[in-house]
Parts: C-alpha cells; structure tokens; sequence
C-alpha cells in the first residue's frame, strides 16, 4: 500500500469506492500477476476518514500524486521500509514481541476472518492477491465483479470486537504533518 499513487483510489460507476493495485507508475512493483487487482474499500475504512485523508493529501501536498508522499524509496524494499520500522516500534510500545506479528499479519488476519466467515478460497485469492488454484478456477473461472466483492466484506470481514473508534481521522488533522513530513523529505534527499 506504500507505492499506492493518488489516481489508484477512484470510484468506480456503481459508486463503490475501489483501490487499484498495479504495476504501472513508476516504483510499483507487484509479486505476481495475481497481485494486480482492483479492491473494494472497506465501509469501515471509510467510515474512518480513509477518503478524508486522501483528500488532504491531495489539498496539503499538491505537488505530489502519491498517497504517502513523504515515503522514502529504497531499491530494495521500495516504498515499505518507513511504515514496516513505524509498525515495529508500535507492537514494541505494545509489548508485542512475537516474531510472526509482522504488518502483513493484516493480510493473514483478513484471510482468516472471510475463511471463518464462509467466503470460498477463490474470493480470499482474488482478494488479498494470491494465485488461484485448479483448473475450475484458473481456466473457467471470471474474478468476483468489485461489486459483489464489496458486499462480501461489508458483510463478512467484520471485527465486532475491535473498538475503531480511536482511529477515526479528523479531517485536517494531518495536513500541517504531511507539510512537515515533506519538508523532512527534502532535506533527506539533499543530505
């Protein structure tokens, strides 16, 4: 999500919000083929300021097309080093030490909620990313339309005991940060 530019998060016909996941732009790179997806945003993300955000971004660093602007590029980790260490310090200052609680045990997390949920491996592929298995599916199968994909989420990967509440975004609350991540970002580049 690191690499992820401003016109990857658009709404499609249908209304449903959707984040395009590609290889296009220049320092994206995807894993596999079936890594290229577009998804349907969370309700739950929206709810919680996602879009607010993209449009301060948009309002605070005009200049940029990226949804975090601020993120420095590494040849080898490209854009992900920088929230990866911000994500290690935090389960640190939560006492969480386990070494499989990485960030991508997001993704593990999401597949195993759908999976208890009832949602059949082939929508959890198309979803988080992986290829699809068996003939059935990889020959004679068409990916999920984004639209049934956004009902199964709304419905199915839900956390009823996760409190969001605290991270509900204020809109405007990070405008005068992005500045001063950018600043900081320059003078990285001259350094």
């Amino acid at each position: 999500l690191s690499q992820i530019y401003l016109k990857d998060i658009y709404q499609e016909a249908d209304g449903c919000w959707v984040i395009s996941i590609q290889d296009k732009q220049a320092f994206q790179r995807i894993k596999t083929n079936a890594g290229r997806r577009v998804v349907p945003i969370h309700p739950q993300l929206i709810a919680l300021g996602f879009l607010d955000y993209v449009a301060d971004v948009k309002a605070a660093v005009p200049e940029s097309d990226r949804l975090f602007p601020y993120l420095r590029y590494d040849k080898h980790n490209g854009f992900g080093d920088v929230p990866s260490e911000a994500f290690a310090r935090y389960l640190d200052k939560l006492h969480i030490f386990a070494e499989q609680k990485v960030h991508h045990s997001f993704r593990k997390t999401a597949n195993q909620r759908l999976k208890e949920n009832g949602v059949e491996v082939s929508i959890r592929s198309q979803l988080v990313g992986h290829e699809k298995e068996g003939v059935n599916e990889v020959i004679y199968a068409e990916d999920v339309p984004v639209a049934t994909l956004y009902e199964l989420l709304k419905d199915r990967l839900v956390f009823p005991e996760v409190d969001f509440t605290p991270l509900k975004y204020v809109p405007g609350s990070f405008v005068e940060v992005l500045k001063s991540e950018m600043i900081a970002a320059i003078k990285r580049k001259r350094n």
